[in-house]
């Protein structure tokens, strides 16, 4: 799906104006990375290469897996990686394809869940059981970090201060559409436990893009630089890109950020094309 139809979807679906507007949970186009632009057809590059199987598990299991390189201590994290992914754009599982190897992701329940760029390692407090959606966002949002990062300060983001300047002033119609969301599915119709979840996620992309003025999540003295929050944004942007309602997540902040997610868009992009050196 092009961003022009999924900003026009989100449009429609805040207004409630198209009437032929149908929840998120459609197929997904796989016949590009973030899905065909509007009006164009299917191009026989975006075709599965000769002999290998173009299905969910044989996109996302080997690149993760590689992305991983060393097993968590849990077993059961390692074997839940993939299907944790499975929503996720192309774009986005092509960046972990090329990212460098994790040198760990340790399970650890008593401690929060993180990445640290000095070890590109992650350290989770609650293994991503694809049916725990809160679990599995936590595991996007950090492995998002190691793709930004990538092993080494500062995280490509960080590029990014002109498009966070340009989309920041405009607090009035980001706290609009926003708060317009949060009492929508994209805040779970106001459902206590899906504001913990995509909402919570979607709160501190919208906290970390108006320095605080807006939505909830890290603290104003963590976002105390705009690169912080500019790493906490990308992050976000993985992670609500990669559920079930990805595409729409997609385009709500593009909505918002215009030109910070055109941004990320483009770094994940040339994550994904190569391997990529901060």
């Amino acid at each position: 799906m092009s961003i022009e139809r999924a900003i026009a979807r989100i449009d429609a679906y805040l207004t409630r104006t198209d009437a032929e507007f149908r929840e998120a949970d459609h197929p997904r186009a796989e016949d590009g990375r973030f899905g065909t632009k509007a009006g164009a057809s299917k191009s026989p590059a975006s075709a599965p290469p000769s002999g290998k199987v173009s299905s969910t598990k044989a996109r996302v299991s080997a690149p993760v897996a590689k992305a991983i390189g060393s097993k968590p201590k849990s077993e059961a994290t390692y074997h839940a990686t993939s299907e944790a992914w499975k929503h996720a754009p192309q774009v986005i599982i092509d960046a972990i394809a090329n990212i460098k190897p994790l040198k760990n992701a340790v399970l650890a329940p008593d401690s929060g869940a993180y990445y640290m760029p000095e070890t590109h390692s992650i350290s989770i407090n609650k293994e991503p059981n694809p049916s725990d959606r809160h679990a599995v966002l936590v595991w996007q949002h950090e492995f998002g970090h190691a793709i930004d990062f990538n092993g080494k300060r500062p995280p490509a983001s960080a590029a990014c201060v002109t498009q966070l300047n340009a989309d920041g002033k405009s607090v009035e119609k980001i706290k609009e559409v926003y708060l317009t969301a949060m009492n929508t599915k994209f805040g779970g119709n106001g459902d206590p436990d899906y504001r913990l979840n995509d909402g919570l996620m979607l709160s501190d992309f919208v906290c970390a893009l108006t320095d605080s003025a807006a939505g909830y999540g890290h603290s104003k003295e963590y976002f105390s630089n705009t690169t912080t929050r500019l790493s906490e944004m990308f992050a976000n942007y993985v992670a609500l890109s990669s559920g079930k309602n990805g595409e729409d997540f997609r385009g709500l902040l593009h909505r918002i950020a215009p030109e910070c997610c055109a941004s990320f868009d483009a770094i994940l992009d040339k994550k994904g094309k190569k391997w990529w050196q901060n």
